[in-house]
């Protein structure tokens, strides 16, 4: 049976597009979800404050970089693997940026962050420059967030 080119070129960009589509797909739902695990570096609360907060690695296989996390959260939550940073999430991207080669690291190899309450309303959190930022919050419910760089 005869099948003009044009349907075959057609059809095979259609396939590649699935296979792009989702591999993309299976990456984010990775980073998203139980294929991803954290472990906490440090925490920090003030007394009788409602809040803490966390800073945490969050690891989601070989092929990805750490990524260093801070979030606020209620004074018991527990840290889950589910859990993405709320208020700050980078990463060394150690190829696309020469710097990152450099970028000081927490204990667990992801690139280094700090939190620490100034006061019941300010969080202040210092990481290192040379990172590649995906979320960077300077309020979050009632709190505000100071940022620095550690060079």
């Amino acid at each position: 049976m005869w099948i003009p080119k044009w349907i075959i070129a057609v059809l095979g960009g259609v396939l590649g597009l699935a296979i792009l589509y989702g591999g993309g797909t299976m990456a984010l739902r990775a980073f998203e979800s139980g294929w991803c695990g954290n472990e906490l570096i440090a925490a920090d609360s003030l007394p009788g404050h409602r809040y803490k907060a966390i800073v945490f690695v969050r690891d989601c296989g070989a092929t990805t970089t750490f990524g260093t996390h801070v979030s606020i959260v209620k004074q018991n939550t527990k840290l889950s693997d589910d859990e993405v940073g709320n208020i700050l999430a980078i990463d060394a991207a150690c190829c696309a940026d020469p710097r990152s080669r450099t970028v000081p690291r927490n204990s667990v190899g992801g690139p280094l962050a700090t939190a620490r309450w100034m006061g019941p309303d300010t969080l202040s959190v210092s990481f290192a420059s040379g990172t590649r930022i995906f979320r960077q919050t300077l309020i979050h419910a009632t709190v505000h967030v100071m940022y620095t760089s550690i060079d």
